[in-house]
């Protein structure tokens, strides 16, 4: 029998509609067995891959993964997602006007019998040459007989200047070279040096530059009323941890912790210093919008003060709340306590728009919280679409979605109306398109409606976490290639490392020429708040 002669005989038996009813469960179970089928094979080459390495052998390569030829038809809109990886074109500027001519020379030709002028060339070219100085420090007795001896300048650290140690610092954070390679490097230069005391160096802390960083994001912070955060994995002593990462146009923060907890990104919003706990108006309100029960309102009403408490302090008054029954509420009741401190006490944490992607740790800001479209719209492409029609369905939504992200652009150049924009986002998450999967992220955007249009209330806020995702692909790299931090003194120092890094990446500033003048004392550069302002 044909397959025509099949199809025949089921129209006989069934309607059309039905047929069609039929046919689309049909292929929906196809696309979910496919799937599983997928992750499968998945599962089962972990398991070869795991069986080899025991066995001594290496395991199947990861490759990169193609996209789909259905997309091949859409825009990449990479650009305009702000995905592009390279950089906008800096607009031409002669090269005479950047550099700095330290000499001139005239080079005569005796062949020249009528002269005309100069061709001018610019050659550029580097020098390193080592000093060893020798400083006879005075010694005697003073007028109570006690043995003193004159102190060094402040240009130097230990038995080496302030030079070594920010070139050392440059070439660990910024360049990413390990410490036995520069140990190698300054041997070259005829530093003679132990590779312990490069270890110090690259581990040396000042906590002057840890405050001035701290100025410098209350500073941004209340300069740009905008804050991006994410997070990525982080390896110290073959533990897992986790790096959050605080981004404005002019500072970044990264801050480590063990936790990926909310508790966790608003100790990272605070920029990693000490959190208190506010019992005040601000406290009463949102609790009574959080946790609703009214037993909570009156409990803490008796305790409520201007002044915010210790951490020591409010576990005390949290005593009634312990133990698992009570996990959440109590975890609730400290979100609410932390977040009345940063809306009370402004100074220290500036109240602003969070910008993150979707995930639950970030949702401690509460209006004040806009959504990552680029994140959103990676929900579509990740989908995965088995069979043609899904894959054109799939498609076809991407190319909505990547119009609509014109308009929110268009939008905050004042030129689409904020009526035209919600109702466009309503009609595009109310589309039912057959496809279950495609059907259920639609419902999830229409979810988060209001974290991605925040955008309609603040239009001055970016729609993407690019910067922040930038920020911490220097951790990521650091994670790949060293397997991470040993000790809590050197994930620190890579924190505040890769922070100052960034910080002077973005306020156009050297590195290596802000830690000689810090170093030095001589204070000839401003301080960060001072150049964020001047931004």
């Amino acid at each position: 029998m044909s397959i025509q002669d099949v199809v025949s005989k089921l129209i006989a038996v069934f309607s059309p509609q039905k047929l069609v009813s039929y046919i689309s469960e049909l292929i929906e179970e196809i696309n979910s067995l496919k799937t599983e089928n997928k992750k499968l094979k998945v599962q089962v080459q972990a398991f070869q891959d795991e069986f080899n390495r025991l066995k001594g052998e290496q395991g199947k390569p990861e490759f990169k993964k193609k996209e789909p030829a259905g997309n091949k038809h859409l825009p990449s809109n990479k650009k305009e997602l702000g995905e592009s990886k390279g950089r906008e074109k800096n607009k031409k500027t002669s090269k005479l006007d950047r550099l700095k001519i330290t000499s001139e020379e005239v080079i005569p030709d005796s062949r020249i019998k009528r002269k005309k002028g100069y061709k001018d060339i610019v050659i550029q070219d580097i020098s390193f040459s080592t000093s060893v100085i020798k400083y006879r420090l005075e010694c005697g007795y003073d007028e109570n007989n006690n043995f003193v001896t004159a102190d060094l300048p402040v240009h130097t650290h230990g038995e080496f200047g302030i030079g070594v140690l920010a070139f050392v610092k440059t070439l660990y954070y910024q360049c990413r070279v390990p410490m036995d390679k520069i140990h190698l490097v300054l041997k070259n230069f005829g530093i003679i040096i132990g590779k312990s005391v490069v270890v110090k160096m690259c581990h040396f802390l000042d906590d002057r530059m840890k405050k001035e960083l701290d100025s410098a994001r209350i500073t941004s912070i209340t300069k740009t009323k905008v804050v991006q955060m994410d997070d990525t994995g982080a390896m110290v002593n073959y533990k897992n941890q986790h790096t959050f990462a605080l981004s404005t146009a002019h500072v970044t923060v990264l801050t480590t912790i063990n936790s990926k907890s909310m508790m966790s990104a608003m100790y990272a919003y605070t920029g990693g210093q000490r959190v208190f706990y506010s019992i005040n108006p601000n406290f009463l309100f949102l609790l009574r919008k959080i946790v609703a029960e009214d037993k909570y309102q009156k409990y803490f009403k008796k305790f409520k003060r201007n002044r915010p408490y210790t951490e020591d302090k409010f576990n005390t008054l949290m005593e009634p709340f312990a133990g698992e029954k009570n996990f959440h509420i109590a975890h609730k009741i400290r979100l609410c306590a932390i977040r009345a401190w940063i809306k009370s006490y402004p100074r220290n944490v500036p109240e602003t728009i969070l910008m993150s992607d979707a995930a639950g740790n970030f949702k401690f800001m509460g209006h004040n919280h806009q959504l990552c479209w680029v994140h959103e719209i990676r929900h579509y492409r990740k989908l995965e679409a088995l069979t043609d029609v899904h894959r054109e369905l799939k498609d076809q939504i991407l190319a909505i979605f990547y119009d609509f992200y014109k308009k929110l652009k268009l939008f905050k150049k004042g030129l689409v109306s904020k009526t035209e924009i919600q109702a466009d986002f309503n009609h595009i998450t109310g589309i039912k398109t057959g496809f279950a999967a495609l059907d259920g992220v639609l419902l999830n955007t229409k979810k988060r409606e209001y974290g991605l249009l925040a955008v309609l209330r603040y239009p001055f806020v970016p729609l993407h976490n690019n910067l922040c995702e930038q920020d911490l692909r220097e951790n990521v790299i650091k994670r790949k290639v060293s397997g991470g931090t040993k000790t809590k003194l050197g994930t620190y120092s890579w924190d505040i490392g890769l922070s100052l890094v960034h910080t002077c990446r973005k306020l156009k500033i050297s590195f290596y020429e802000y830690l000689r003048d810090r170093y030095s004392m001589t204070y000839q550069l401003p301080k960060l708040s001072e150049l964020v302002l001047a931004a």
